[in-house]
């Protein structure tokens, strides 16, 4: 340990017994680096911070993890690290966004598969419309042109063949009361 500072000047005199403080440095203590990756942002800096490390933070587009998730560390995990030293984190912004597609009119196949190729999650429901031609969709739940995200569900109306009728819920009856309840 070394003294780095004292209450009293060097070479000064001191009458015998007055207190002098001193100022001594303790060995830098150095700690194995957190693993930040897959971390939020808030919890992957307070690691840092608790052994003396404010990080520089960098965004980064990522098709594969949310806003907020630390996708890159520049100092690996277990690596010796010290208070003071410079660590660069890399936090998603999320997917790119970009255009939804316009499947209105298209069949229902071929909707489903443009929506999925995009990594668009995909809700399908049935109603009639005596203009659309069966199988084809009827509407989607998010317009074209509208910016989305991978992973996005959008539900599309497809036509069906002929008026549909609303079930009457016959969770719970016996067969007879349901055959009744139907009829």
């Amino acid at each position: 340990n070394e003294i780095v500072g004292q209450s009293v000047e060097a070479g000064a005199a001191v009458e015998e017994g007055v207190p002098i403080n001193v100022t001594v440095a303790l060995p830098v203590r150095n700690f194995k680096m957190p693993a930040l990756v897959y971390k939020q942002e808030a919890v992957a800096t307070q690691l840092l911070k608790n052994i003396g490390i404010s990080p520089a933070v960098e965004s980064l587009s990522s098709e594969l993890l949310a806003s907020g998730v630390v996708a890159e560390q520049s100092i690996q995990k277990d690596e010796d690290v010290a208070p003071g030293d410079e660590v660069v984190m890399k936090v998603s912004t999320g997917s790119t966004p970009f255009a939804m597609l316009d499947v209105v009119g298209n069949t229902e196949e071929d909707a489903v598969t443009l929506l999925r190729d995009s990594a668009l999650a995909v809700s399908v429901e049935y109603d009639y419309d005596e203009t659309v031609e069966e199988g084809h969709v009827i509407s989607q739940s998010i317009a074209a042109g509208e910016a989305v995200t991978r992973g996005t569900t959008v539900t599309i109306v497809v036509c069906s063949s002929e008026e549909l009728i609303e079930l009457t819920d016959v969770s719970g009856q016996t067969q007879d009361e349901a055959k009744t309840l139907l009829e």
